[in-house]
């Protein structure tokens, strides 16, 4: 009893869902000009419903293949794909991990040279101005000490001072002659 109770509900089901698709005369149509082309020409008839029924299960062998070639292609470019830009994204981590640390080392060494630098600069010319009540100390004793050298070297000093200008002289003798020479040159080329 269950079991019939189930077909006739499975049943109901299905022509549910039929009725959804066709309509109901319609179907209804459609099955009286099929049951009288049967009555009229029934040779005809088995042989279309042969052809049908024997047909059915290669068309739909077909049509399950296409669409499980179709299912597994899309599968494996999905897996294909994904395996590459996960090698991708790999490599990227990898590379960008390289860069930063690249980066991030230049970044620290010219931080550290103008640092240096810097200070190399104030201490030369005694100008810390960062703790001035600090400093005050370290730029007397560093004026202190050029003080002392130079005492020590004044007579030194004035040698430099004689050679410089005398450079300069020179210098200028030079570039007064060259001078004279384009003049010189602009009067012969004009």
């Amino acid at each position: 009893m269950a079991i019939t109770n189930y077909l006739y509900e499975l049943s109901g089901n299905m022509l549910n869902s039929v009725n959804q698709l066709m309509d109901p005369a319609t179907r209804e149509r459609m099955y009286k000009a099929t049951s009288s082309f049967a009555h009229q020409r029934p040779f005809l008839f088995f042989f279309f419903v042969s052809h049908l029924i024997f047909s059915t299960t290669p068309i739909l062998l077909f049509i399950s293949f296409v669409v499980s070639t179709f299912l597994v292609s899309i599968a494996t470019a999905t897996i294909f794909t994904l395996f590459w830009v996960i090698i991708a994204v790999t490599l990227l981590v990898a590379m960008l991990f390289v860069s930063f640390s690249v980066g991030m080392a230049v970044w620290v060494w010219g931080v550290s040279g103008f640092l240096a630098a810097r200070w190399a600069y104030r201490m030369y010319n005694g100008s810390n101005t960062k703790n001035s009540s600090v400093g005050a100390g370290n730029k007397n004793e560093a004026r202190e000490k050029i003080e002392g050298k130079n005492n020590a070297n004044k007579v030194n000093s004035m040698d430099h001072q004689q050679k410089k200008d005398d450079m300069k002289t020179k210098l200028d003798d030079k570039r007064d002659a060259i001078r004279v020479k384009m003049e010189n040159y602009r009067d012969v080329v004009v």
